[in-house]
């Protein structure tokens, strides 16, 4: 979404990966929080052909601009950092460790901005890319992970060619007490997203509906990868009820050569699927 730098002189720059066109509506939590930025963070908004584009200031004005909406530990645990990373010499153009920044986006800034506004919790969002983008790049180390991926189940149904998960020695389901000490843990740090996958099959864990219920209930957004084999009405259901903030799935061509690939799926059927989830999207307003 963004990359954060701090400058020489307790100043930073946000430059936006893709820009803010001006013609995409804002939610009234954004547009609150850009007024909050403007007039008690006096930052400056750059636009280039209708569109913002960066976001510069200084530190402590932006601090304080968050510590109106923020908790007030989270707060100062935002200021800790920066003091220590603008207390070391060249601030400016520290290489650092570059995390996710060898992808590129292919959607219409439109599709692009609305993703992130419909996930909702934007500040929290927002100081989360921040710490994301700035805390490598420092080789800062955060007092508890920014993001916290929980592999509920490395067990899968397909066994795709290029997958590794055959490979392993053992495969299995989280133990739920397990799931929910974790989730708890992650909820008693305040961390802003958790990923109920990593190697295998989300769905295919026999209590799924009770961990995304779980941890949805705890972290303000919760994601997983699915193959969306098991997205029937009631796990559908469960999506929708439970607020999962979003679910990614795979599509390696259509027809044929989707369903060589992911045996035992068939592309019709895993296309209605996922339609069917979004027309219940649509239905509640989602």
């Amino acid at each position: 979404m963004l990359k954060f730098h701090l400058l020489k002189g307790e100043r930073f720059v946000i430059h936006f990966d893709i820009p803010l066109e001006d013609t995409i509506a804002l939610p009234s939590e954004v547009k609150d929080f850009w007024n909050l930025l403007k007039n008690r963070g006096k930052c400056l908004f750059e636009y280039e052909e209708n569109a913002l584009v960066a976001i510069s200031g200084e530190v402590n004005s932006l601090l304080t601009a968050l510590s109106e909406v923020l908790p007030q530990e989270k707060t100062t645990e935002q200021r800790k950092m920066f003091k220590e990373i603008l207390a070391r010499n060249n601030v400016i153009d520290k290489e650092g460790l570059q995390v996710n920044f060898h992808q590129n986006p292919f959607d219409t800034p439109e599709r692009y901005w609305r993703f992130i506004f419909n996930q909702g919790h934007f500040v929290d969002y927002f100081l989360n890319r921040i710490n994301w983008f700035v805390a490598p790049q420092n080789e800062y180390v955060t007092s508890f992970p920014l993001h916290v991926d929980l592999e509920s189940a490395s067990t899968c149904n397909m066994n795709c060619p290029m997958c590794y998960r055959d490979g392993l020695k053992e495969t299995g389901q989280m133990e739920m007490d397990l799931f929910q000490k974790a989730v708890d843990e992650c909820a008693e740090h305040d961390v802003y997203s958790i990923r109920l996958s990593w190697r295998g099959e989300t769905l295919t864990h026999p209590k799924i509906k009770e961990m995304i219920s779980y941890a949805t209930a705890r972290i303000k957004n919760v994601s997983f990868l699915t193959n969306a084999f098991y997205l029937d009405e009631e796990m559908v259901r469960c999506f929708v009820e439970s607020g999962v903030s979003y679910v990614a799935v795979s599509f390696d061509g259509i027809g044929e050569t989707y369903e060589a690939i992911r045996h035992p799926a068939k592309f019709q059927e895993n296309y209605q699927r996922l339609a069917n989830l979004q027309a219940q999207k649509i239905k509640h307003k989602l």
